[in-house]
């Protein structure tokens, strides 16, 4: 390795003194959650399949307040983290004895439990497309929707060891079937795909 190398590498990993603890990963909060058809999350956005979830570094101050926020990890929606950074501008958490490091997110949820039974096939094809262009390297169970559905099959539809199983193999068996099928209900297939 050259001198260069070496040194331009000591430069860039961060030095602990002796004695001293290196310093703690921030916290991450509880996120804040914002519904389509908010202020915040307008409905047209949502109709396009625009959603997902930005995270900010900041602090928060002794009086509950966060200190100016940097964006972390982009919602993949330019649309979003601009709405995200208002949202958090009006936060207030918890009134803390001395401020501290934390990651705050701000989840952009379409879907919630309360509408998710009159999801059709088509929509949610279009959030698929959406998730796909804007992450293309991440899977399709990766949806925030896929852990809602199953949510819901193992706390109102009973939880039987049969259908764990199958909830690993349900996303790509509902994406498949909503391909085929854009008029039905999403959670009709996906209930399918768990054999429920």
């Amino acid at each position: 390795m050259h001198l260069k190398h070496v040194s331009a590498f000591l430069i860039a990993v961060p030095l602990v003194a002796a004695g001293q603890q290196p310093a703690e990963a921030p916290e991450r909060l509880r996120p804040v959650m914002i519904i389509a058809g908010s202020a915040h999350y307008p409905q047209e956005l949502a109709d396009k399949g625009v959603q997902g979830q930005a995270v900010f570094s900041t602090e928060v101050r002794v009086d509950g307040t966060f200190a100016p926020s940097v964006l972390v990890e982009p919602s993949g929606s330019a649309e979003l983290d601009a709405a995200a950074i208002k949202v958090v501008a009006g936060v207030r958490a918890k009134p803390q004895k001395v401020a501290k490091a934390v990651l705050l997110p701000v989840l952009f949820y379409k879907d919630s439990v309360n509408n998710l039974h009159l999801k059709t096939c088509a929509q949610f094809n279009t959030d698929l497309a959406y998730f796909a262009t804007t992450f293309p390297t991440r899977p399709a169970d990766e949806m925030n929707i896929f852990n809602m559905a199953a949510a819901v099959v193992t706390t109102v539809g009973g939880v039987d060891m049969s259908s764990i199983g199958k909830l690993s193999s349900a996303p790509q068996k509902t994406v498949e079937a909503c391909a085929k099928r854009p008029k039905r209900l999403f959670m009709e297939e996906f209930m399918k795909s768990v054999g429920k």
